[in-house]
């Protein structure tokens, strides 16, 4: 008997044919004899032994047995099912997107044998986090568990299943549900005064799969370590003022999203001052002259004066020493082709000087020019020069500011040069004229204007796109990195319907978003007509002699033991199969069994005895020709020597041939 791989449901049945027709036979499963095993028939034609399974199941899996008269054979079942997902599972996957928590599990039922292996995609790429996957196997079904998600697994996911038995895909929208992310960009301060703050800030680029309920804003005094609410702030409104600060106090602010799933790190302010900060210096006027004073401090807040400071050193109020007035009588006394000696008298005035200090000034003077792309600037600048510096400064600049920038110093003899490179940055421009249309079939194409600040910056400004499946809450992003004003976004569900969206984006933040009018449907029941672009049907004659594939192979076995002999070959139209023992036609011979299916040809001589040795050939045949394989078959005793030194010799030429 040969191994038999069936899938479940399908008819199957093992045989043994017998030399001998009055002989009974015992079919066992598990070693155990089979009684009473359901929908299991026990069939008997001749010398022609069968155990028959109409329905294939998971209780006929397992090792049978047939003995008959102290000889037996022996074959396993096994059930090979390929991967199978309910239908309606997959119809209610593709209708309505799979919603998690992060951090939980989704589980999806299949059935499959063996365990097939998994592979999946996330937005058409495929995850090769194989431990983010895993498979089990119950009673009557597998499930695949895809543990552990994050927000990041959300989009159109693709699970493949594939064993050597056949595959199966499903397709669902994955929404992984989680706390929303920090507000974008930076906070701007709208005013800064001693009884008020003003500020704004963007929404946050992910609001985790729900909607933002509300911002919470806390603030801290520089120096401390709490934080306290100071206020809530709608989703809506993106702006917050309070009046809760002291004048020239340092704060810090921060700003929280909330959602349904709760609240994840916040975006925190810079240092910044309610009004001007309070100064630490302060001059006295009005004091007597020679009057002896001290000094203290005390610091004072809305709950009032705190306690003094000790008191300065004793201090006393007169002018300050006169500084020496001018040296009279600067002349040379002295010269060379390298030195100089000057000599002078003290000065007439103020008081002795301790020391004086040599200046000279030799005759060099430079021309600073500043430039812009090699042309010399005017207009809104402030240029300062220094001995040994020079500054130019721009108040309140623009995007036309950018450029390079040159500091160029000549003078009659040579000339330098310093190249600054200035890029002026904001966030980007929104673009605008957003028109969506179809080009390809069951997807959507985005058209509009560029923004001013993706044309004018160089290679750094680009487009986002985004979509958002009306039957969940969040936007999906569908492309990054577009620097063209059109995009065509595929992946769309049928039957749904979906609104989109196009950000510009540099380092600095995103623009406002330009939104579409109208949600984009994608027609369920909308099928193509392919039939006109089909070529016609030529028939052609596919038939032809038959001819082996496979050859049969010569086979040596043991006495008292089955032997089975196959070959393979093409068929069309299907040919007529005749077996041979040297010239004699055994087809019909009771002790011989083949069976002839799909162009296999199966032949099984039980309980070999001597005299079954011989040649052995299949013939097959049809109107345009014939072909024919045969082979040696050799029966042996344990104790035949001839038959051992023969397969001895054998081996050892073959050992020689590869030396």
């Amino acid at each position: 008997m040969s191994d038999v791989h069936v899938a479940t449901g399908s008819p199957a049945e093992l045989c043994v044919a017998l030399n001998d027709k009055k002989v009974e036979g015992v079919w066992l499963k598990d070693g155990k004899e089979i009684t009473d095993l359901p929908d299991v028939q026990i069939v008997k034609q001749g010398a022609v032994h069968k155990l028959i399974f109409p329905n294939m199941g998971p209780e006929h899996e397992g090792k049978y047995t047939f003995w008959a008269k102290g000889a037996e054979s022996e074959a396993s079942v096994f059930i090979t099912d390929p991967p199978t997902i309910d239908p309606s599972l997959l119809e209610a996957l593709a209708e309505h997107p799979v919603t998690v928590k992060v951090g939980h599990t989704v589980k999806l039922p299949f059935r499959a044998k063996p365990l097939p292996k998994v592979t999946w995609y996330k937005d058409g790429v495929e995850v090769t986090e194989e431990e983010h996957v895993s498979m089990e196997h119950k009673e009557d079904q597998a499930l695949l568990t895809i543990s552990n998600c994050v927000r990041e697994d959300s989009g159109l996911v693709l699970l493949k299943l594939k064993n050597d038995h056949g595959s199966a895909t499903a397709t669902l929208y994955l929404n992984v549900l989680d706390r929303p992310k920090p507000p974008q960009g930076r906070v701007e301060f709208l005013e800064l005064s001693g009884n008020c703050v003003h500020m704004k800030w963007k929404a946050p680029k992910d609001n985790g799969g729900r909607p933002v309920t509300q911002f919470i804003v806390e603030r801290r005094a520089v120096g401390k370590k709490s934080w306290i609410k100071i206020g809530e702030v709608d989703s809506k409104d993106t702006k917050f003022s309070t009046n809760k600060v002291e004048e020239g106090k340092a704060y810090q602010f921060r700003i929280l999203a909330v959602n349904s799933e709760g609240v994840r790190n916040p975006l925190e302010t810079d240092e910044v001052f309610a009004g001007n900060p309070i100064s630490t210096k302060c001059t006295v006027d009005g004091l007597l002259e020679d009057k002896e004073c001290e000094f203290r401090v005390i610091a004072v807040n809305k709950a009032g004066p705190g306690q003094p400071s000790i008191p300065s050193n004793s201090l006393v109020a007169r002018d300050p020493d006169k500084p020496p007035g001018l040296v009279q009588g600067l002349h040379v006394s002295d010269s060379s082709n390298s030195s100089i000696s000057l000599a002078w008298r003290e000065p007439a005035e103020g008081d002795p000087p301790s020391g004086y200090i040599l200046e000279m000034q030799a005759e060099d003077s430079k021309d600073v020019i500043w430039q812009k792309d090699g042309i010399p600037t005017k207009g809104r600048k402030a240029i300062t020069k220094g001995k040994n510096h020079s500054q130019f400064l721009i108040n309140s600049t623009k995007h036309s500011d950018s450029g390079v920038y040159r500091i160029l110093l000549q003078d009659e003899f040579r000339e330098a040069h310093y190249d600054i490179h200035v890029r002026v940055a904001d966030f980007p421009q929104p673009p605008t004229n957003l028109q969506l249309f179809e080009e390809v079939p069951n997807t959507v194409t985005l058209n509009w204007n560029h923004s001013p600040d993706v044309v004018q910056e160089d290679g750094e400004a680009h487009y986002v796109i985004l979509k958002w499946d009306a039957s969940t809450a969040t936007w999906f992003t569908a492309a990054e990195r577009v620097f063209s004003n059109k995009y065509t976004v595929t992946r769309l569900l049928l039957g749904r319907k979906y609104y989109l969206r196009v950000l510009a984006q540099n380092e600095i933040g995103d623009s406002d978003p330009l939104d579409s009018k109208d949600t984009w449907h994608i027609n369920k029941d909308k099928i193509e007509d392919l039939s006109a672009k089909l070529k016609p049907y030529e028939k052609k004659d596919w038939r032809h002699a038959p001819r082996f594939l496979t050859l049969l192979k010569p086979h040596t076995v043991l006495r008292g033991q089955d032997c089975t002999l196959t070959c393979a070959f093409l068929r069309n139209p299907q040919p007529t199969v005749t077996l041979y023992k040297g010239d004699v036609n055994i087809t019909a011979n009771s002790k011989f069994w083949y069976n002839s299916t799909s162009g296999v040809c199966t032949i099984v001589i039980p309980t070999c005895t001597l005299k079954d040795s011989g040649e052995y050939s299949v013939l097959v045949e049809n109107e345009l020709g014939k072909d024919r394989s045969g082979c040696t078959f050799t029966v042996y005793d344990k104790d035949d020597k001839t038959i051992l030194a023969s397969v001895t010799e054998s081996l050892q030429k073959k050992s020689k041939y590869l030396m």
